[in-house]
């Protein structure tokens, strides 16, 4: 998905019954972990990998 210019990805998901807790990766291998409510709507957009 992306935030404006920047290209981030999800990198793994935690769901514990209260809470989802996101990691994301942004294009420049940056990650961090978020917390959304276990009920938050998150809009993300597929992005098919390029293929090599």
């Amino acid at each position: 998905m992306r935030d404006g210019d920047r290209l981030m990805t999800v990198d793994h998901v935690r769901n514990d019954g209260a809470s989802a807790h996101v990691t994301w990766r942004s294009g420049a291998g940056r990650s961090w972990t978020q917390a959304y409510a276990a009920d938050a709507a998150i809009t993300l957009r597929y992005r098919r990998r390029s293929e090599d």
